[in-house]
């Protein structure tokens, strides 16, 4: 008889134990639960070159943006169909503008943006309409 008493109060015990380990395990006091702010960045946009505009290689492209306060310098990119071709300029003020000669060996596409990315946070980036370049652009009169 000593030993049944002693083998239930064991697993009166146990059976106190786990449930009151699973209850510390799955509610934290509500004074340990931290709110986080959620992450909302600035976004940047690309005013120039606008949608369907065509250049010729060699041609003068004047990049222009809006500024982002809080941000000193960006990264300007060449894509083609979103991937990167080239670095147009690693870092340049960011004041709105920047002047680029369009490369004349780059070759002929009607799938070129400009993407525009903060050093800071490379997250945080802005991607032009798309716009082609053409070599030997040649406008011929039609009679």
């Amino acid at each position: 008889m000593k030993k049944n008493i002693f083998t239930i109060l064991f697993h009166i015990v146990i059976l106190v134990f786990l449930s009151s380990c699973r209850n510390s395990i799955s509610a934290p006091p509500e004074n340990s639960v931290l709110e986080e702010k959620p992450y909302i960045p600035i976004m940047m946009q690309i005013e120039y070159p606008s949608e369907s505009l065509i250049f010729e290689t060699g041609d003068r492209c004047d990049i222009k943006w809006v500024i982002t306060k809080g941000l000193d310098n960006v990264n300007l990119v060449l894509l083609k169909k979103f991937r990167k071709v080239s670095t147009i300029i690693q870092t340049t003020e960011n004041d709105g503008f920047f002047s680029w000669v369009i490369p004349t060996d780059l070759p002929p596409s009607h799938h070129y943006r400009i993407k525009m990315i903060a050093p800071t946070d490379t997250n945080l980036s802005s991607v032009s309409y798309q716009f082609e370049v053409v070599s030997n652009f040649n406008l011929v009169d039609e009679k």
